[in-house]
């Protein structure tokens, strides 16, 4: 990375980069974290069978 604005491409090409990983990250978390509709109403069955 450049420094003070030093080369701004190569800080512009590095905030981009960021932002690309940030956005892999956020959708990789999403899709571990998230609960299928099946899996959904399975629990939700299970819930008010109690």
């Amino acid at each position: 990375m450049s420094f003070k604005k030093f080369n701004p491409a190569v800080e512009k090409l590095f905030k981009e980069m960021l932002a690309k990983e940030e956005e892999v990250k956020s959708q990789e978390w999403e899709s571990e974290e998230s609960v299928s509709d099946e899996e959904m109403t399975r629990r939700f069955v299970i819930q008010i069978s109690v």
